[in-house]
């Protein structure tokens, strides 16, 4: 009888919150066409910016959303609007922060926050707003008044776990048909929204993600403390399953049995670090592979490690790649979509699938880590790259010739072409 109870409550439960979130949803369709036909924009002598996302911490959308600012503030009035209340972990920012409070309402969540961030609009004569991930891109298009929407897409989202829960396929689906503007960090992205999202081709506009050289110099000259081996290895990003951690782990077992010294370090923190923790112990690497946490200044470990890899399964345009060429890194990366091949082959069919290991022009180049056999071609390009010095020293030549194709001022212009 108590079971019976039990699953009753939870139909109720889920019925409830199934039409709360119909209501909701319908709710903010209906004022985002009434403000589509009434509303009309409004000329201003300066644009007034706000950039909205989630929280400003621990993230590559995150790290970009805070160098935006701080660039555009520059020529504009910028504004930075989040959910989430300012913390230790947070990127810097020197622009006015707005916290709206996405929990203020038990019922019609989504409506409350949208009318939240519609009156910051108002107030501010916002002109245009620029928007990071799915949920934010939504309450953009969807609290729009007489500003320009403008949404970033930045990861290949028809592989992402993430987007691919029913609420967030739909927001993505309403964000990208109604957006007036679409930014993606990579062409691969631009065509994957077009293909499978219905987007317009001439709402897209890609722009690579910029390093910002001044910053990553302030990190470089800390403190240095750091010694590392010879053969160290190096990897940054969150512990999920999109990394491929615990693939690339089984591949290192590979490199140990040939380079019993070498060492790879993952700098990073997420649900699966449990789980990659008794990988290392089942494949018995603890003296060999060193998880050491989410790290503020990741670039001095960069700096004295011989070489960076990426195993991601996706990615959208991935910035710590980036980082680790003008840290002067060689570079091995997953041939994942997208990213890693317009950064290490820009000259290449973009659209290509490799089966084997393909030294390119600014770096080297595996198969996603799916399998064994992958694995072990990662294993063996990562011995290449250790054992071969003349190779190693080349690939950390292009990557200094590389990341200038990356640099600010370049993003910035492409930014304000969109904003203007």
């Amino acid at each position: 009888m108590q079971v019976l109870k039990k699953i009753v409550k939870y139909i109720k439960k889920n019925i409830h919150n199934f039409l709360v979130n119909k209501v909701d949803f319908f709710l903010m369709r209906f004022f985002y066409f009434f403000n589509r036909v009434f509303v009309r924009k409004k000329t201003h002598s300066k644009k007034n910016i706000m950039v909205l996302i989630y929280h400003l911490r621990n993230g590559g959308a995150e790290r970009v959303a805070s160098n935006l600012c701080d660039e555009l503030a520059k020529k504009y009035n910028v504004i930075l609007v989040t959910c989430e209340e300012k913390n230790d972990n947070d990127y810097s920012c020197g622009v006015e922060r707005i916290v709206v409070d996405e929990m203020r309402a038990k019922y019609f969540k989504l409506f409350d926050t949208v009318n939240q961030i519609k009156s910051i609009k108002k107030k501010y004569h916002i002109t245009h707003t620029i928007s990071f991930t799915a949920q934010m891109n939504y309450l953009n298009v969807m609290s729009r008044v007489r500003d320009t929407t403008i949404i970033s897409i930045r990861n290949y989202i028809s592989l992402a776990e993430n987007d691919n829960t029913p609420k967030n396929i739909y927001m993505n689906k309403i964000s990208i048909k109604y957006a007036d503007k679409i930014i993606v960090v990579s062409k691969v992205l631009g065509n994957d929204l077009i293909d499978n999202y219905g987007a317009k081709e001439n709402r897209i506009y890609p722009i690579y993600n910029f390093v910002d050289k001044e910053k990553i110099d302030k990190f470089l000259k800390e403190k240095d403390n750091i010694i590392l081996s010879r053969n160290t290895v190096i990897t940054v990003g969150r512990l999920n399953n999109q990394k491929g951690h615990i693939n690339l782990i089984r591949s290192f077992k590979y490199v140990v049995d040939k380079i019993g010294d070498a060492r790879l370090i993952i700098l990073g923190q997420g649900p699966l670090e449990d789980k990659i923790k008794n990988e290392i112990k089942k494949l018995r690497l603890e003296k060999n592979v060193e998880l050491l946490g989410y790290e503020k200044n990741p670039y001095l470990y960069m700096k004295n490690s011989s070489l960076f890899v990426l195993s991601s399964f996706y990615e959208g345009m991935p910035n710590v790649i980036l980082e680790a060429m003008y840290c002067g890194l060689p570079i091995i990366s997953t041939d994942c979509k997208s990213g890693p091949r317009e950064i290490i082959a820009p000259t290449s069919d973009l659209n290509c699938e490799i089966a084997k290991v393909s030294l390119d022009e600014y770096g080297i180049l595996v198969p996603v880590l799916k399998d064994k056999s992958c694995e072990k071609i990662m294993g063996d390009a990562i011995i290449k790259m250790l054992k071969d010095s003349k190779l190693r020293d080349n690939y950390s030549r292009k990557s200094k010739k590389r990341i200038k194709d990356f640099s600010k001022d370049k993003m910035i212009d492409n930014w304000n072409k969109v904003l203007d």
